[in-house]
């Protein structure tokens, strides 16, 4: 066979047989494809990537929230539903995403976050506290809510009576009460000194009863009554009269301001509860399996045998019964459970080492969790929010987010 011969124009005049050129094109063409090959297989084997959005992959049936009761988050009404802040905000999340949703009741938070563990739920909501150890379990929504703890006790008019009485007889109040007692009577000796022979009536005779005329001049003069039964007359004794009045309107003053400040102190201190008032509690409960009875088994050298009940219910019940000293809990909780139940028979002070968060709780790797998280953070920046929480928590300043 003839070969047939190309011209190249690559550094001058080249031939090159037709079959070579060939032989090259078909190996790049097998080179090409063994590679589009590969490429195929591993992409074929590599994992689907997530959806960018996260309410393509949401289940299209109703969707299955857990719940338990806990005033005023999540109440069972007698007809069977629910109401309460955190079944509000469900209802309204569940509207923006277009959801359906079956309300299923569990007995403790427990038994809640253990179903969202398991599945058994999409997702739950009450006064679901969040802390690392429950993290470890379920996943958490942005916060909704959060607070103190608080501390519930008995009201006692006779304690406040005791208070009261205490702070009229300080050592300030008796440090004041000698000083003002001291000073008429200084004041008093002068004026007898200036007065007995030129003011025989009003400030002479004996000294001991020319001083204690002085004495109550002094006091009179100080108060501000001025009876006028008694006058100094001499130069001497007016001069000291007209300084008296002046440092008698002074001390008066400082008296009167320092007995409205121990008092007001003593008002605000019966408003907050510190850790020198738990040491004197002996008894103290809680409700089983929550935040607060890991905070109190933690803290021995406060608490060494802290009283467990199955619910708030209980707790309040035993310590308006005096069976216990204090209940410690949620204070937005303890707070409606005393205005609904208790009048003014107890009440509730917040206790600032710890605040608790509320969170939807729910299943790791869940395609609830960046939609909700999205309306969560629109619905808390509503005024309609904060008008919900007013009404059922007052307008006390909790942490609300």
């Amino acid at each position: 066979m003839r070969n047939i011969y190309f011209k190249g124009s690559i550094g001058g005049h080249a031939k090159a047989p037709v079959s070579k050129i060939l032989r090259g094109i078909h190996a790049r063409i097998r080179l090409t494809a063994r590679v589009t090959s590969l490429l195929i297989v591993v992409c074929a084997a590599a994992p689907p990537a997530p959806a960018m959005d996260a309410e393509t992959s949401m289940p299209q049936r109703s969707l299955i929230i857990g719940t338990e009761k806990s005033p005023p988050f999540a109440m069972k009404n007698p007809d069977g539903t629910w109401s309460g802040i955190s079944m509000i905000l469900w209802k309204r999340i569940c509207v923006r995403l277009g959801k359906t949703y079956e309300i299923k009741e569990y007995n403790s938070v427990q038994q809640l976050l253990g179903a969202v563990a398991n599945g058994s739920v999409d997702a739950a909501i009450s006064a679901i506290s969040v802390n690392s150890e429950r993290e470890q379990r379920v996943d958490f929504s942005q916060p909704y809510f959060a607070s103190d703890l608080g501390i519930a006790m008995r009201a006692s008019s006779l304690a406040t009576y005791i208070r009261i009485f205490s702070a009229m007889f300080s050592r300030t109040i008796l440090v004041l009460l000698v000083l003002m007692m001291s000073l008429p009577l200084l004041v008093g000796a002068i004026v007898w000194l200036c007065e007995r022979r030129c003011n025989p009536i009003h400030f002479g005779g004996h000294p001991i009863k020319g001083i204690g005329s002085g004495f109550w001049w002094a006091a009179v003069t100080m108060t501000n009554v001025g009876y006028g039964d008694k006058v100094p007359s001499g130069f001497p004794g007016r001069f000291t009269a007209v300084v008296w009045m002046f440092l008698g309107s002074i001390i008066i003053s400082m008296f009167t301001a320092t007995i409205t400040s121990l008092l007001t102190v003593s008002h605000f201190k019966e408003q907050f509860i510190n850790i020198d008032d738990l040491r004197v509690m002996d008894r103290v409960g809680t409700v089983r399996g929550t935040i607060e009875e890991d905070y109190l088994t933690s803290r021995i050298e406060l608490f060494q045998h802290p009283l467990l009940y199955e619910s708030i219910e209980g707790a309040m019940s035993a310590l308006d019964k005096r069976q216990i000293d204090a209940v410690i809990y949620d204070q937005p909780i303890l707070v409606f459970e005393a205005k609904r139940f208790y009048g003014g028979r107890m009440k509730i002070l917040p206790l600032p080492l710890s605040v608790q968060t509320y969170a939807i709780a729910l299943p790791y790797g869940s395609p609830l969790r960046r939609p909700i998280n999205a309306i969560l953070l629109s619905e808390m920046s509503n005024p309609e929010w904060q008008g919900i929480l007013s009404l059922y928590l007052g307008r006390d300043a909790f942490h609300q987010n």
